[in-house]
């Protein structure tokens, strides 16, 4: 999206992280009256044992390995959040032996960012905005000025001309000036 000259840079985090498995158990099945299979994964990652539920339409290459996991395979499982922030596996790796087993119950899960970009405007992009507000809301004003009574139709340069007037008024106001002269506020 682009306001003026400047673009506007979008920012998203998207995180990553690398973590090593050990099978429990996989339940493999098909919801009633759907058309894909689900994997129910309980496994172990971290001396913790987790559950996580895996659909054969959302990355099909891991559901393909994983629903023919067997107790006690090991896996590397990268995991990246997806954009209502949640976890998904998005690559599966095979591991085998007792070097990747020790590495599931001790070492932690490893997060990245992966890439990280601006979300918001700059100070010009600010700026801008507010200017085409302004226009817009004293183009809306300066109609609603020049309709009462009106029997035929605006003139569009008197209507623009008014606005302009009224743009020119709103960016060139003076600062507000302190009460002066009174000794309180109340005229009590």
């Amino acid at each position: 999206m682009r306001m003026g000259s400047t673009p506007i840079i979008r920012t998203k985090i998207l995180m990553k992280e690398i973590m090593q498995i050990q099978i429990v158990n996989v339940d493999v099945s098909t919801p009633t009256g759907k058309k894909y299979q689900m994997a129910e994964v309980i496994f172990k990652s971290n001396g913790e044992t987790k559950t996580k539920k895996i659909m054969s339409f959302a990355n099909p290459s891991v559901f393909g390995i994983i629903k023919d996991a067997k107790k006690d395979d090991t896996f590397t499982i990268t995991q990246e959040k997806d954009g209502q922030g949640y976890w998904q596996w998005t690559t599966i790796k095979s591991g085998s032996g007792e070097q990747q087993q020790n590495a599931a119950q001790s070492a932690p899960p490893q997060r990245t960012a992966a890439t990280m970009q601006r979300d918001f405007e700059t100070k010009e992009e600010r700026a801008d905005r507010q200017r085409l507000i302004v226009r817009q809301s004293s183009l809306s004003n300066s109609i609603a000025i020049l309709s009462p009574g009106s029997k035929s139709a605006l003139d569009p340069k008197a209507v623009l001309a008014l606005a302009e007037e009224l743009v020119a008024w709103v960016t060139s106001a003076p600062a507000i000036q302190p009460f002066e002269g009174m000794k309180d506020d109340f005229p009590f």
